[in-house]
Protein backbone atom coordinates (compact mmCIF):
# COMPACT_ATOMS: atom_id res chain seq x y z
CA UNK A 1 0.00 0.00 0.00
CA UNK A 2 1.32 3.66 -1.10
CA UNK A 3 2.26 5.51 1.82
CA UNK A 4 0.56 8.93 1.54
CA UNK A 5 0.73 10.49 4.88
CA UNK A 6 3.27 12.94 4.30
CA UNK A 7 3.76 13.33 0.28
CA UNK A 8 1.59 16.95 1.29
CA UNK A 9 -1.17 16.90 -2.04
CA UNK A 10 1.10 14.66 -4.36
CA UNK A 11 -0.49 12.48 -6.80
CA UNK A 12 0.08 8.87 -5.97
CA UNK A 13 3.39 7.08 -6.31
CA UNK A 14 5.65 10.43 -6.47
CA UNK A 15 8.26 10.90 -3.76
CA UNK A 16 8.65 13.66 -1.72
CA UNK A 17 10.21 16.36 -2.73
CA UNK A 18 13.02 15.91 0.21
CA UNK A 19 13.03 12.12 -0.70
CA UNK A 20 14.04 13.18 -4.41
CA UNK A 21 16.62 15.54 -3.08
CA UNK A 22 17.90 12.99 -1.13
CA UNK A 23 18.24 10.45 -3.55
CA UNK A 24 20.18 12.67 -6.30
CA UNK A 25 22.46 13.51 -4.05
CA UNK A 26 23.18 10.04 -2.88
CA UNK A 27 23.66 9.09 -6.67
CA UNK A 28 25.93 12.24 -6.89
CA UNK A 29 28.28 11.54 -4.26
CA UNK A 30 28.24 7.91 -3.57
CA UNK A 31 27.08 6.70 -6.73
CA UNK A 32 28.63 8.83 -9.33
CA UNK A 33 31.43 10.06 -7.28
CA UNK A 34 31.01 13.71 -9.24
CA UNK A 35 31.82 11.88 -12.59
CA UNK A 36 28.84 14.24 -14.22
CA UNK A 37 28.38 17.67 -14.93
CA UNK A 38 27.39 19.20 -11.96
CA UNK A 39 30.21 17.22 -10.35
CA UNK A 40 32.34 19.46 -12.95
CA UNK A 41 31.05 22.62 -12.01
CA UNK A 42 31.53 21.98 -7.83
CA UNK A 43 34.93 21.25 -8.47
CA UNK A 44 35.61 24.15 -11.14
CA UNK A 45 34.27 26.11 -8.65
CA UNK A 46 36.00 25.27 -5.58
CA UNK A 47 39.23 25.73 -7.92
CA UNK A 48 38.20 29.34 -8.89
CA UNK A 49 37.27 30.35 -5.46
CA UNK A 50 40.80 28.71 -3.82
CA UNK A 51 42.82 30.61 -6.57
CA UNK A 52 40.98 33.97 -5.79
CA UNK A 53 41.72 33.43 -2.14
CA UNK A 54 45.08 32.32 -2.63
CA UNK A 55 45.93 35.67 -5.14
CA UNK A 56 44.65 37.80 -2.31
CA UNK A 57 46.00 36.04 1.16
CA UNK A 58 49.17 34.68 -0.55
CA UNK A 59 50.64 31.44 1.51
CA UNK A 60 49.09 32.20 5.17
CA UNK A 61 45.12 31.81 3.32
CA UNK A 62 45.99 28.53 1.19
CA UNK A 63 46.79 27.07 4.52
CA UNK A 64 43.64 28.59 5.85
CA UNK A 65 41.89 26.80 3.15
CA UNK A 66 43.65 23.33 3.60
CA UNK A 67 42.74 23.76 7.43
CA UNK A 68 38.89 24.30 6.58
CA UNK A 69 38.82 21.60 4.42
CA UNK A 70 40.27 19.28 6.66
CA UNK A 71 39.15 20.63 9.89
CA UNK A 72 34.96 21.54 9.18
CA UNK A 73 34.45 18.13 8.34
CA UNK A 74 36.47 16.68 10.89
CA UNK A 75 34.55 18.91 13.67
CA UNK A 76 31.07 18.45 12.15
CA UNK A 77 31.78 14.60 12.86
CA UNK A 78 32.82 15.02 16.27
CA UNK A 79 29.34 16.10 17.12
CA UNK A 80 28.00 12.90 16.08
CA UNK A 81 31.25 10.58 17.49
CA UNK A 82 32.35 11.87 20.15
CA UNK A 83 35.13 9.53 20.50
CA UNK A 84 36.67 10.75 16.88
CA UNK A 85 36.36 14.08 18.37
CA UNK A 86 38.30 13.72 21.83
CA UNK A 87 41.15 12.06 20.02
CA UNK A 88 40.82 14.86 16.82
CA UNK A 89 41.20 17.26 19.61
CA UNK A 90 44.19 15.63 21.41
CA UNK A 91 46.06 15.41 18.12
CA UNK A 92 45.13 19.31 17.30
CA UNK A 93 46.06 20.73 20.43
CA UNK A 94 49.75 19.05 20.36
CA UNK A 95 50.10 20.21 16.63
CA UNK A 96 47.92 23.87 16.29
CA UNK A 97 50.82 25.94 17.88
CA UNK A 98 53.51 24.53 15.69
CA UNK A 99 51.10 25.32 12.24
CA UNK A 100 50.53 28.74 13.58
CA UNK A 101 53.67 29.51 14.02
CA UNK A 102 54.25 28.17 10.05
CA UNK A 103 51.79 30.45 8.40
CA UNK A 104 50.88 33.30 10.79
CA UNK A 105 50.77 34.35 14.24
CA UNK A 106 47.73 36.77 14.29
CA UNK A 107 45.76 33.61 12.28
CA UNK A 108 43.74 32.66 15.26
CA UNK A 109 43.78 28.92 14.83
CA UNK A 110 43.93 28.61 18.71
CA UNK A 111 40.08 29.05 18.31
CA UNK A 112 39.84 25.41 16.70
CA UNK A 113 40.18 24.05 20.01
CA UNK A 114 37.48 25.94 21.66
CA UNK A 115 35.18 24.89 18.43
CA UNK A 116 36.38 21.10 19.05
CA UNK A 117 35.15 21.76 22.61
CA UNK A 118 32.04 23.12 21.96
CA UNK A 119 31.26 20.83 19.32
CA UNK A 120 32.17 17.58 21.27
CA UNK A 121 29.82 19.27 24.59
CA UNK A 122 27.00 20.05 21.77
CA UNK A 123 27.62 16.70 20.49
CA UNK A 124 27.54 15.10 24.29
CA UNK A 125 24.50 17.09 25.31
CA UNK A 126 22.32 15.44 21.89
CA UNK A 127 23.20 12.27 23.38
CA UNK A 128 21.97 12.68 26.32
CA UNK A 129 18.60 14.30 25.30
CA UNK A 130 18.31 10.74 24.15
CA UNK A 131 19.49 8.68 26.72
CA UNK A 132 19.22 10.81 29.50
CA UNK A 133 21.61 8.83 31.52
CA UNK A 134 24.48 10.78 33.97
CA UNK A 135 25.60 8.65 35.95
CA UNK A 136 28.46 8.13 34.10
CA UNK A 137 29.83 11.82 36.10
CA UNK A 138 28.48 10.30 39.77
CA UNK A 139 32.07 10.68 41.20
CA UNK A 140 33.36 13.42 43.90
CA UNK A 141 36.01 14.80 40.94
CA UNK A 142 33.20 16.09 38.83
CA UNK A 143 31.87 17.86 41.98
CA UNK A 144 34.79 19.42 42.36
CA UNK A 145 35.47 20.22 38.23
CA UNK A 146 31.88 21.86 38.27
CA UNK A 147 32.48 23.85 41.53
CA UNK A 148 35.76 25.28 39.85
CA UNK A 149 34.00 25.78 36.24
CA UNK A 150 31.18 27.47 38.58
CA UNK A 151 33.84 30.11 40.75
CA UNK A 152 35.91 30.60 37.61
CA UNK A 153 32.72 32.30 35.84
CA UNK A 154 31.77 33.95 39.19
CA UNK A 155 34.87 35.47 38.82
CA UNK A 156 33.37 37.06 35.98
CA UNK A 157 31.44 39.41 38.37
CA UNK A 158 34.69 39.64 40.38
CA UNK A 159 34.81 43.82 40.88
CA UNK A 160 38.30 44.39 41.29
CA UNK A 161 39.23 44.52 37.62
CA UNK A 162 38.93 47.39 35.31
CA UNK A 163 37.59 45.56 32.59
CA UNK A 164 35.73 42.16 31.54
CA UNK A 165 37.94 41.31 28.75
CA UNK A 166 40.66 39.84 30.44
CA UNK A 167 38.26 37.55 32.26
CA UNK A 168 37.43 36.34 28.73
CA UNK A 169 40.80 35.67 27.52
CA UNK A 170 41.65 33.90 30.80
CA UNK A 171 38.70 31.55 31.45
CA UNK A 172 39.14 29.53 28.32
CA UNK A 173 42.57 28.20 29.99
CA UNK A 174 41.35 27.84 33.54
CA UNK A 175 37.68 26.38 33.28
CA UNK A 176 36.31 26.06 29.62
CA UNK A 177 39.32 23.42 28.44
CA UNK A 178 38.16 21.52 31.68
CA UNK A 179 34.27 20.67 29.82
CA UNK A 180 36.50 17.95 28.21
CA UNK A 181 36.46 15.89 30.90
CA UNK A 182 32.92 15.01 30.88
CA UNK A 183 33.39 13.90 26.96
CA UNK A 184 36.28 11.52 28.00
CA UNK A 185 34.30 10.42 31.00
CA UNK A 186 31.51 9.41 28.57
CA UNK A 187 33.24 7.73 25.78
CA UNK A 188 36.69 6.29 27.53
CA UNK A 189 33.77 3.69 28.92
CA UNK A 190 35.82 0.57 27.64
CA UNK A 191 39.54 -1.20 28.13
CA UNK A 192 40.21 -1.14 24.59
CA UNK A 193 39.61 2.99 24.49
CA UNK A 194 41.68 3.84 27.07
CA UNK A 195 44.68 1.27 25.46
CA UNK A 196 44.45 3.42 22.23
CA UNK A 197 44.36 6.73 24.23
CA UNK A 198 47.44 5.98 25.70
CA UNK A 199 49.02 4.31 22.26
CA UNK A 200 48.05 7.91 21.01
CA UNK A 201 49.60 10.07 23.53
CA UNK A 202 52.99 8.24 23.18
CA UNK A 203 53.34 8.16 19.42
CA UNK A 204 52.79 12.02 19.98
CA UNK A 205 55.50 12.07 22.44
CA UNK A 206 57.56 10.10 20.09
CA UNK A 207 57.06 12.43 17.68
CA UNK A 208 57.63 15.40 19.55
CA UNK A 209 60.93 13.92 20.87
CA UNK A 210 62.25 13.11 17.69
CA UNK A 211 61.47 16.88 15.90
CA UNK A 212 63.20 18.38 19.41
CA UNK A 213 66.21 16.37 18.48
CA UNK A 214 66.13 17.41 15.00
CA UNK A 215 65.83 21.01 16.08
CA UNK A 216 68.94 20.40 18.24
CA UNK A 217 71.09 18.38 15.38
CA UNK A 218 70.62 20.28 12.54
CA UNK A 219 68.69 23.41 13.97
CA UNK A 220 65.99 25.52 13.22
CA UNK A 221 63.23 25.54 10.29
CA UNK A 222 63.41 29.13 8.69
CA UNK A 223 59.98 30.13 9.95
CA UNK A 224 60.83 28.92 14.06
CA UNK A 225 64.40 30.72 13.30
CA UNK A 226 62.44 34.18 12.02
CA UNK A 227 59.41 33.46 15.08
CA UNK A 228 62.57 33.49 17.69
CA UNK A 229 64.38 36.46 16.72
CA UNK A 230 61.59 38.47 15.88
CA UNK A 231 60.91 38.85 19.37
CA UNK A 232 63.32 40.18 21.91
CA UNK A 233 61.42 38.56 25.07
CA UNK A 234 60.91 35.19 23.08
CA UNK A 235 64.62 35.05 22.09
CA UNK A 236 65.95 35.94 25.69
CA UNK A 237 63.54 32.98 26.68
CA UNK A 238 64.69 30.77 24.08
CA UNK A 239 68.20 31.31 23.96
CA UNK A 240 70.49 30.49 27.21
CA UNK A 241 74.32 30.31 27.91
CA UNK A 242 75.14 30.69 24.06
CA UNK A 243 72.93 27.94 22.37
CA UNK A 244 68.63 27.53 21.60
CA UNK A 245 66.49 25.54 23.34
CA UNK A 246 64.85 23.08 21.36
CA UNK A 247 60.73 23.21 21.66
CA UNK A 248 59.21 20.40 19.25
CA UNK A 249 56.14 21.80 17.49
CA UNK A 250 55.23 23.11 21.32
CA UNK A 251 54.42 26.59 22.37
CA UNK A 252 58.04 26.90 24.29
CA UNK A 253 60.91 24.61 25.74
CA UNK A 254 59.20 24.75 28.86
CA UNK A 255 55.52 22.71 27.81
CA UNK A 256 57.99 20.57 25.53
CA UNK A 257 60.41 19.25 28.45
CA UNK A 258 57.35 19.23 31.19
CA UNK A 259 55.62 16.88 28.50
CA UNK A 260 58.55 15.17 27.53
CA UNK A 261 59.21 14.23 31.25
CA UNK A 262 55.73 13.30 32.27
CA UNK A 263 55.04 10.81 28.73
CA UNK A 264 58.26 9.63 29.22
CA UNK A 265 56.60 8.17 33.39
CA UNK A 266 53.75 6.73 31.39
CA UNK A 267 56.15 4.50 29.58
CA UNK A 268 57.38 3.16 32.99
CA UNK A 269 55.19 0.36 33.84
CA UNK A 270 55.06 -1.05 30.60
CA UNK A 271 58.82 -1.44 30.07
CA UNK A 272 59.16 -3.96 33.21
CA UNK A 273 56.00 -5.49 32.14
CA UNK A 274 57.50 -8.86 31.82
CA UNK A 275 54.23 -10.49 30.63
CA UNK A 276 54.70 -8.04 27.20
CA UNK A 277 56.93 -9.32 24.65
CA UNK A 278 60.60 -8.54 24.85
CA UNK A 279 60.89 -6.46 21.73
CA UNK A 280 58.00 -4.03 22.55
CA UNK A 281 59.75 -3.15 25.80
CA UNK A 282 62.60 -2.43 23.90
CA UNK A 283 60.97 -0.16 21.76
CA UNK A 284 59.15 1.65 24.85
CA UNK A 285 62.79 1.78 26.35
CA UNK A 286 63.88 3.62 23.11
CA UNK A 287 60.89 6.09 22.91
CA UNK A 288 60.91 6.70 26.45
CA UNK A 289 64.95 7.33 26.06
CA UNK A 290 64.56 9.72 23.67
CA UNK A 291 61.77 11.74 25.41
CA UNK A 292 64.45 12.15 28.02
CA UNK A 293 67.19 13.41 25.49
CA UNK A 294 64.77 15.74 24.64
CA UNK A 295 64.11 16.62 27.82
CA UNK A 296 67.76 17.70 28.67
CA UNK A 297 68.06 19.77 25.26
CA UNK A 298 64.72 21.34 26.60
CA UNK A 299 66.79 22.97 29.15
CA UNK A 300 63.35 22.86 31.50
CA UNK A 301 64.72 22.68 35.45
CA UNK A 302 60.96 21.79 36.46
CA UNK A 303 61.29 18.40 34.02
CA UNK A 304 64.75 17.34 35.68
CA UNK A 305 63.43 17.28 38.67
CA UNK A 306 59.93 16.11 37.91
CA UNK A 307 60.83 12.99 36.22
CA UNK A 308 62.71 11.22 39.06
CA UNK A 309 60.41 12.84 42.09
CA UNK A 310 57.81 10.70 39.42
CA UNK A 311 59.79 7.27 39.16
CA UNK A 312 60.73 7.57 43.13
CA UNK A 313 57.07 7.65 43.82
CA UNK A 314 55.78 5.44 41.33
CA UNK A 315 58.76 2.92 42.16
CA UNK A 316 57.26 3.47 46.13
CA UNK A 317 53.78 2.43 44.93
CA UNK A 318 54.42 -0.69 42.80
CA UNK A 319 58.11 -2.08 44.44
CA UNK A 320 59.06 -4.44 42.58
CA UNK A 321 63.05 -5.21 41.66
CA UNK A 322 62.87 -3.62 38.02
CA UNK A 323 61.79 -0.23 39.55
CA UNK A 324 64.05 -0.25 42.04
CA UNK A 325 66.71 -1.07 39.68
CA UNK A 326 65.97 1.45 37.14
CA UNK A 327 65.61 4.08 40.46
CA UNK A 328 69.09 3.11 41.27
CA UNK A 329 70.04 3.73 37.52
CA UNK A 330 68.36 6.95 37.61
CA UNK A 331 69.99 8.34 41.43
CA UNK A 332 73.22 7.40 40.16
CA UNK A 333 73.27 9.10 37.24
CA UNK A 334 72.15 11.92 38.93
CA UNK A 335 74.73 12.25 41.09
CA UNK A 336 77.59 11.66 38.70
CA UNK A 337 75.94 14.38 36.57
CA UNK A 338 76.40 16.63 39.61
CA UNK A 339 79.59 15.76 40.74
CA UNK A 340 81.79 15.57 37.44
CA UNK A 341 83.39 17.91 36.51
CA UNK A 342 82.18 19.58 33.19
CA UNK A 343 81.84 22.55 31.09
CA UNK A 344 78.87 21.19 29.07
CA UNK A 345 75.76 23.83 29.38
CA UNK A 346 73.64 21.38 29.14
CA UNK A 347 74.44 19.34 32.52
CA UNK A 348 75.51 22.53 33.91
CA UNK A 349 71.75 23.90 33.96
CA UNK A 350 70.59 20.47 35.15
CA UNK A 351 72.36 20.78 38.12
CA UNK A 352 70.96 24.84 38.95
CA UNK A 353 67.67 22.39 39.07
CA UNK A 354 68.93 20.45 42.31
CA UNK A 355 70.32 23.69 43.16
CA UNK A 356 68.10 26.88 42.88
CA UNK A 357 69.23 29.07 45.17
CA UNK A 358 72.54 29.73 43.05
CA UNK A 359 70.56 31.16 39.90
CA UNK A 360 69.29 34.51 39.79
CA UNK A 361 65.74 33.69 38.04
CA UNK A 362 65.02 31.40 41.33
CA UNK A 363 66.30 34.79 43.73
CA UNK A 364 63.72 36.74 41.53
CA UNK A 365 60.81 34.45 42.22
CA UNK A 366 61.66 34.30 45.55
CA UNK A 367 61.16 37.96 45.78
CA UNK A 368 58.38 38.26 43.78
CA UNK A 369 55.95 35.57 45.89
CA UNK A 370 57.59 37.56 49.26
CA UNK A 371 56.07 40.91 47.77
CA UNK A 372 52.44 39.31 46.65
CA UNK A 373 51.66 37.18 49.99
CA UNK A 374 49.92 40.16 51.43
CA UNK A 375 48.11 40.89 48.64
CA UNK A 376 46.57 37.46 48.15
CA UNK A 377 45.74 37.55 51.46
CA UNK A 378 43.99 41.26 51.24
CA UNK A 379 41.69 39.89 48.26
CA UNK A 380 39.74 36.72 49.46
CA UNK A 381 38.51 36.29 46.04
CA UNK A 382 41.93 37.27 43.94
CA UNK A 383 42.16 40.70 41.57
CA UNK A 384 40.62 38.84 38.77
CA UNK A 385 41.38 36.61 35.82
CA UNK A 386 43.54 37.98 33.60
CA UNK A 387 45.04 40.69 35.58
CA UNK A 388 48.71 39.65 35.74
CA UNK A 389 51.17 38.57 32.98
CA UNK A 390 50.57 39.41 29.40
CA UNK A 391 46.74 39.88 29.75
CA UNK A 392 47.22 42.45 31.91
CA UNK A 393 49.63 43.73 30.29
CA UNK A 394 47.39 44.34 27.79
CA UNK A 395 44.29 45.24 28.68
CA UNK A 396 45.37 46.71 32.43
CA UNK A 397 49.02 48.37 31.63
CA UNK A 398 48.12 50.82 34.33
CA UNK A 399 47.44 49.00 36.92
CA UNK A 400 50.42 47.71 39.14
CA UNK A 401 49.81 43.85 38.99
CA UNK A 402 49.94 43.76 35.32
CA UNK A 403 53.37 44.05 35.52
CA UNK A 404 53.77 40.73 38.10
CA UNK A 405 54.97 37.61 36.46
CA UNK A 406 53.23 34.72 37.42
CA UNK A 407 55.73 32.33 36.73
CA UNK A 408 53.77 29.51 39.17
CA UNK A 409 50.79 28.07 38.48
CA UNK A 410 50.19 28.15 41.70
CA UNK A 411 50.95 31.70 42.72
CA UNK A 412 48.75 32.64 39.76
CA UNK A 413 45.35 31.41 40.81
CA UNK A 414 46.48 32.85 44.24
CA UNK A 415 46.53 36.53 43.22
CA UNK A 416 44.12 36.41 40.47
CA UNK A 417 41.55 33.84 42.28
CA UNK A 418 42.19 34.75 45.82
CA UNK A 419 43.26 32.75 48.41
CA UNK A 420 39.87 31.19 48.39
CA UNK A 421 40.09 30.00 44.71
CA UNK A 422 43.86 28.62 45.74
CA UNK A 423 42.94 26.22 48.42
CA UNK A 424 39.94 24.92 46.41
CA UNK A 425 42.53 24.17 43.64
CA UNK A 426 44.90 22.81 45.56
CA UNK A 427 42.12 20.69 47.87
CA UNK A 428 40.92 19.31 44.15
CA UNK A 429 44.40 18.63 42.80
CA UNK A 430 45.02 16.63 46.18
CA UNK A 431 41.60 14.99 45.65
CA UNK A 432 43.07 13.97 41.89
CA UNK A 433 46.35 12.29 43.59
CA UNK A 434 44.62 10.31 46.04
CA UNK A 435 42.05 8.86 43.64
CA UNK A 436 44.99 7.35 41.94
CA UNK A 437 46.24 6.27 44.51
CA UNK A 438 43.29 4.34 45.70
CA UNK A 439 42.82 3.55 42.47
CA UNK A 440 45.91 1.47 41.68
CA UNK A 441 45.77 -0.14 45.25
CA UNK A 442 42.14 -0.79 44.88
CA UNK A 443 42.94 -2.62 40.99
CA UNK A 444 42.73 -6.36 40.88
CA UNK A 445 44.29 -6.87 37.46
CA UNK A 446 47.74 -6.24 36.54
CA UNK A 447 46.50 -4.69 33.30
CA UNK A 448 44.28 -2.31 34.89
CA UNK A 449 47.20 -1.37 37.54
CA UNK A 450 49.56 -0.54 34.84
CA UNK A 451 47.59 1.84 33.40
CA UNK A 452 46.20 3.16 36.58
CA UNK A 453 50.46 3.67 37.43
CA UNK A 454 51.07 5.33 33.93
CA UNK A 455 48.40 7.84 34.11
CA UNK A 456 48.84 8.48 37.79
CA UNK A 457 52.76 9.47 36.74
CA UNK A 458 50.97 11.82 33.75
CA UNK A 459 49.20 13.33 36.69
CA UNK A 460 51.95 13.66 39.54
CA UNK A 461 53.77 14.88 36.69
CA UNK A 462 51.97 18.13 36.20
CA UNK A 463 51.11 18.93 39.70
CA UNK A 464 54.41 19.31 40.29
CA UNK A 465 55.21 21.07 37.12
CA UNK A 466 52.29 23.30 38.14
CA UNK A 467 54.56 25.06 41.00
CA UNK A 468 57.33 26.52 39.29
CA UNK A 469 55.65 26.78 35.75
CA UNK A 470 52.26 26.97 34.31
CA UNK A 471 51.82 23.44 33.21
CA UNK A 472 48.04 22.49 33.51
CA UNK A 473 46.41 25.54 31.55
CA UNK A 474 49.18 25.41 28.60
CA UNK A 475 48.31 23.06 25.66
CA UNK A 476 48.54 20.05 25.32
CA UNK A 477 48.92 19.10 28.35
CA UNK A 478 45.55 21.11 29.65
CA UNK A 479 43.89 18.96 27.35
CA UNK A 480 45.66 15.33 28.56
CA UNK A 481 45.56 16.43 31.88
CA UNK A 482 41.54 16.34 32.11
CA UNK A 483 41.58 13.27 29.86
CA UNK A 484 43.52 11.18 32.02
CA UNK A 485 41.90 12.71 35.19
CA UNK A 486 38.57 10.93 33.26
CA UNK A 487 40.58 8.21 32.78
CA UNK A 488 41.52 7.31 36.05
CA UNK A 489 38.07 7.38 37.58
CA UNK A 490 36.99 5.16 34.52
CA UNK A 491 39.89 2.49 35.62
CA UNK A 492 38.21 2.04 38.59
CA UNK A 493 34.86 1.53 37.41
CA UNK A 494 35.04 -0.59 34.41
CA UNK A 495 35.58 -4.17 33.87
CA UNK A 496 38.97 -5.11 32.93
CA UNK A 497 39.32 -8.38 30.58
CA UNK A 498 41.27 -11.17 31.93
CA UNK A 499 45.04 -10.25 31.67
CA UNK A 500 46.76 -10.39 28.12
CA UNK A 501 49.96 -10.55 27.41
CA UNK A 502 50.59 -7.74 25.10
CA UNK A 503 47.44 -5.36 26.00
CA UNK A 504 49.24 -2.05 25.34
CA UNK A 505 50.17 -2.88 21.91
CA UNK A 506 47.96 -5.85 20.62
Amino acid sequence: MQRTLFNLGQEPGKDHPVSELKRKLYQEFIIDRFDSPLGYLIFMSIGFAVAYFIGKGGTDAAFVLMGMAFGLPALIASVFHLRFGLFMTLIASVFILGIKRFIDDAVPLGVYIDACVLALIFGLLVKQTRERDLSFIKHPLSAFVLCWIGYSLFQGLNPHPSSIIPWVYTVRHIAFLMLIYFVALYVLDRPIYIRNLLRLWIGLASLGALYGLKQEIWGFADFEYNWVMDDPEIFELFFVADRFRVFSFFSDPTVFGIMMAASALMCIPFIYDKKLDLSKRIILGVLASLMLIAMIFSGTRPAYIVFPAGLFLMTAMNPKREMFISSGVVLLIGIGLLVVPTDNTQILRLRTAFNPETTESFQIREQNQAYIQPIIQEYPIGSGLGTTGIWGQRFAPERLLSQFPPDSGYVRLGVETGWIGLLFFCTFMAAILWTSVRTYFAAKKDSSKRYALAFFGFLFAMILAHYPQQAITQLPNSIMFYISVAVIIRIGNIRWPEDRSAYLIE
